[in-house]
């Protein structure tokens, strides 16, 4: 599945994938290793920690951020990824 959002300075890559579960998230990487997922709407929480690392705070805030301000984009994302499609530029941040 192809990135749809890179945060470079933490090296993290997010994915949204097809035909995946409620509420809209999203899938955050750093690697190979999943790190956790996170709502791509409404109060843009972690669903669900997958890693025993420490993921620090400001981070998340930062994350947050960036999923607030392309709110709009990344519903667009999850809707047209759930019906198969995926033409869309990676958000870099």
């Amino acid at each position: 599945m192809p990135t749809v959002m890179t945060i470079q300075d933490f090296g993290w890559r997010g994915y949204i994938y097809s035909n995946d579960h409620e509420p809209p998230h999203m899938h955050i990487y750093l690697n190979e290793e999943l790190l956790f997922e996170i709502a791509i709407s409404g109060d843009y929480e972690i669903l669900r920690l997958h890693t025993r690392k420490h993921v620090k705070a400001h981070k998340i805030d930062y994350l947050q951020q960036i999923l607030k301000q392309h709110s709009e984009m990344l519903m667009k994302m999850w809707e047209d990824r759930r019906k198969g499609l995926s033409k869309y530029a990676v958000i870099e941040a």
